[in-house]
């Protein structure tokens, strides 16, 4: 009997499955930062979602305004994202649109938010109108209201209806 049981065979312990489940899921999420009692910018999602032993929550239909002096500049629009909670760092995926309320427009598939520099920044294609100017180019460092904005390489241009003509270079390029 005893030689019987030592050779039954003993199975394993079954090991824990990591799920890709969310641990938590917000619907509506909406944060705001300001400077003393003065909004900087809000942001929105459809659903935020928090997985375990990540830092970041993932944003769907993410919408984004920045502020200047307290009125409405920019929004950013985008299909996701993700923010840091605790740095409010945040980055903006797949058709990501930036529109100012004076009309300029910048293109991107990915663009990040760098919070403390209060910078928009990207190393991916972007495509920038200004009224009658274009501007394409990988990678961008710009303020929310697209004045300050620089596109880092493959800088091309030109203006619509012949008022400028086209330029290209590789470098720094500000409409």
């Amino acid at each position: 009997m005893l030689l019987l049981a030592a050779c039954t065979e003993v199975e394993p312990p079954a090991q824990q499955e990591v799920s890709d489940s969310p641990v938590q899921t917000t619907y509506e999420y909406h944060t705001t930062q300001t400077q003393a009692g003065v909004p900087v910018w809000e942001l929105w999602g459809s659903s935020a979602q928090r997985f375990a032993d990540d830092p970041l929550l993932h944003l769907s239909e993410v919408r984004m305004l920045f502020f200047r002096e307290g009125d409405k500049d920019a929004t950013l629009t985008s299909r996701s994202g993700e923010v840091d909670e605790n740095s409010y760092d945040t980055v903006a995926r797949g058709d990501v649109v930036v529109v100012t309320e004076d009309g300029r427009i910048l293109r991107s598939e990915i663009l990040y938010w760098d919070n403390a520099r209060e910078l928009i920044h990207t190393d991916q294609f972007v495509h920038f109108t200004d009224g009658d100017q274009v501007l394409t180019g990988y990678g961008l460092e710009t303020d929310p209201n697209l004045t300050n904005l620089v596109i880092l390489d493959q800088v091309s241009g030109s203006a619509i209806a012949g008022t400028g003509g086209e330029t290209t270079g590789n470098g720094k390029e500000q409409p």
